[in-house]
């Protein structure tokens, strides 16, 4: 009986530690900042995200021209493990952010609304299409939900 508690113990000990190493509660990107502008007749918008998970940050930036829709293909992104494209959806000035980190497998999204001409802007981030010369979307440490894959 006692050599049959000690190899029970033995099993709980050793399993112990895998458990503890598998992340239970992954947490949400931050995106710490938005800016987007107009500049000769071309959109850009860039974001700035960080995984709490891993400390990692990327810098993702896309550009389309004037009065065409956004695209859905992915962004440039300063760190690799990042992935991200717009999703263009209702029209021209609404998008989904759709977010991707490739070492964890953690998926999530944002969702980011043109004032024009879908008015009153809503979601986590509210982000104005700009006359020439203005940046019009921010946002500060705006928490975007993951989930794994």
């Amino acid at each position: 009986m006692l050599s049959l508690c000690i190899l029970c113990s033995a099993v709980f000990v050793a399993a112990l530690p895998q458990k503890l190493s598998v992340r239970q509660a992954l947490q949400p990107f931050e995106l710490q900042s938005v800016t987007s502008y107009l500049l000769s007749q071309q959109y850009t918008i860039e974001f700035n995200f960080t995984d709490p998970n891993t400390g990692n940050r990327a810098i993702c930036q896309t550009a389309w021209a004037e009065n065409t829709a956004a695209p859905s293909y992915a962004l440039g992104c300063s760190d690799s493990t990042f992935g991200f494209k717009l999703d263009p959806f209702v029209g021209v000035n609404n998008f989904t952010l759709d977010l991707y980190h490739w070492a964890n497998s953690l998926a999530g999204s944002a969702y980011l609304y043109g004032s024009v001409p879908w008015e009153p802007p809503s979601g986590p981030l509210s982000c104005v299409v700009p006359q020439a010369g203005e940046g019009v979307c921010s946002a500060k440490s705006v928490s975007v939900s993951v989930s794994v894959m």
